[in-house]
Parts: structure tokens; C-alpha cells; sequence
């Protein structure tokens, strides 16, 4: 048996480039708009999804989203912790393994 130390730099939101930054908002949204019943979302979210049914076009949907609850997607993403490419890590998937803050990088 062998044994494999795997080590992972991981950012906050904040620590992102902004590129990356947009990658993670993106792809919070776009789970929104998958997964999260209309009744389940905040009253900021379902204007978002009034307004891009009352003017017919779904395909606005996030964009409608994002004029009203930007800052709630926002701050979901802030929640989470991700790699530099602003994929999201996540641990349970990584198995067993300990974790080290560096300061200063």
C-alpha cells in the first residue's frame, strides 16, 4: 500500500482573480436556476424570475436575477471555497487529509 500526500491551494471568493470571480458567480447562478423551487427562493430572486416571464424572455432569467439579488448570489458565493480557476473544492471528495493556513502567500 501506498500512501499520497496531495496538497490543494485554496482561495475564498474574495482571494480570486476577478475572472475567476465571474466563473463562481456564473455557476452559482446557474444552480440556482436548476435546483432552487421558485418558492424556495428570496423575494429578491423571484422578482428576477417575474420579470424575465413578464417580459417573455427566460433566456434572461440570470441576467434578471443578478439586476435584483446580485448581492445575495454574492454573498452564497462567499460561502464556499474553491480552487484558482474558481472551481469549487470540495473536500468530501478529496478523502482524509489535513489542512494548513499559510499566511503571507
Amino acid at each position: 500500500m501506498k500512501k499520497v500526500k496531495v496538497t490543494f491551494e485554496t482561495f475564498s471568493f474574495d482571494e480570486l482573480s476577478k475572472l475567476s470571480q465571474a466563473k463562481v458567480v456564473n455557476e452559482e447562478l446557474i444552480n440556482l436556476m436548476e435546483r432552487v423551487p421558485y418558492e424556495d427562493l428570496t423575494d429578491n430572486q423571484k422578482k428576477g424570475v417575474d420579470e424575465a416571464e413578464k417580459m417573455q424572455v427566460p433566456w434572461f432569467t440570470g441576467a434578471y436575477i443578478m439586476d435584483y439579488a446580485k448581492e445575495e448570489i454574492v454573498d452564497l458565493c462567499r460561502m464556499g471555497t474553491y480552487l484558482e480557476d474558481g472551481s469549487y473544492f470540495w473536500q468530501g471528495e478529496c478523502g482524509q487529509f489535513e489542512t494548513e493556513e499559510i499566511e503571507g502567500t
